[in-house]
């Protein structure tokens, strides 16, 4: 399941220190934070960390990959929402696979297989996971909550990127690996569920050591996807954030899987002059809410 992490949270961290929360400090600028996301968590036994939340409220403005609010962003999506060609499905997968993928899309997403087929692979993908997740109740969509609690506060939004520049990311990626995790992800719903559950189980013990041996398992063999999605998203970003930073107090919102690695963000901002320090997390519900 090549795609799998990626669809979940847009990458899992590593970093020596094992957090995926950070207070960003710098002699000259103000004090920003830094929180790796995942993207969908099951609730209601699942929120945002007290400490998070304050960090959030305590920052100026709120830095995220998208704005999703934004609705020229949102006619991106829509405008591209069908893979080129859209009949690539019949020209990557037997007459047996389509089959069997149609009999899936029809039951699990209740929808009919003519009009879902031209949906672009990594798309299909995240509506199995969807699915696949067994929420008992509530689905917290992270970055969603975010933008919405900055849009109640009107607190800036900033992007660090358009919908078009993101699903320009998977067009860069080999379209039949697209379609073979595609096709494992929808007709293995158990083994989905597991992957789904051990991923959402280290991101919630706040465990980035451990989140990047799983990762690193699960993309062996395919170095452009590090490449396309991490690497040179995440040094765009870095030089987009030398600009935002010294600017405004900001809480810096993004999947988890920016945040690690030589190139990732911690390691990216720490050579530009930024102190970076680890904040445990604790991500269960308290009760007396």
């Amino acid at each position: 399941m090549r795609y799998l992490v990626s669809l979940l949270m847009f990458f899992i961290p590593f970093s020596s220190v094992g957090h995926v929360f950070f207070k960003l400090e710098h002699a000259e600028y103000p004090t920003s934070y830094l929180f790796g996301t995942m993207h969908m968590l099951c609730g209601p036994e699942v929120e945002i960390p007290a400490n998070v939340q304050q960090a959030f409220i305590d920052s100026q403005q709120l830095v995220v990959e998208i704005d999703l609010t934004d609705i020229q962003q949102i006619r991106e999506i829509q405008a591209n929402i069908r893979q080129q060609p859209t009949n690539y499905l019949d020209e990557h997968l037997t007459e047996e696979q389509q089959t069997q993928l149609s009999e899936r899309v029809e039951q699990v997403l209740q929808a009919p297989y003519p009009a879902m087929k031209e949906i672009r692979p990594f798309l299909l993908n995240a509506l199995f996971m969807q699915h696949y997740m067994d929420c008992p109740d509530s689905m917290l969509l992270m970055d969603e909550a975010f933008i919405t609690r900055a849009k109640m506060a009107q607190k800036t939004v900033v992007g660090l990127e358009t919908a078009l520049q993101q699903l320009q990311v998977f067009d860069s990626l080999p379209l039949a690996e697209q379609v073979t995790s595609l096709l494992e992800v929808a007709l293995n719903p158990e083994q989905t569920k597991v992957e789904l559950k051990a991923l959402e189980e280290l991101y919630l013990s706040d465990n980035s050591e451990a989140l990047h041996r799983h990762i690193l398992a699960e993309s062996e063999g395919t170095p452009q996807f590090e490449e396309a999605v991490l690497i040179e998203r995440n040094h765009s970003w870095v030089e987009q954030l030398q600009e935002i930073l010294p600017q405004h107090s900001s809480f810096i919102a993004v999947g988890a899987g920016h945040l690690g690695g030589q190139d990732g963000l911690i390691q990216l901002l720490q050579q530009q002059g930024y102190q970076l320090t680890p904040i445990a997390v604790d991500f269960k519900a308290q009760t007396e809410h």
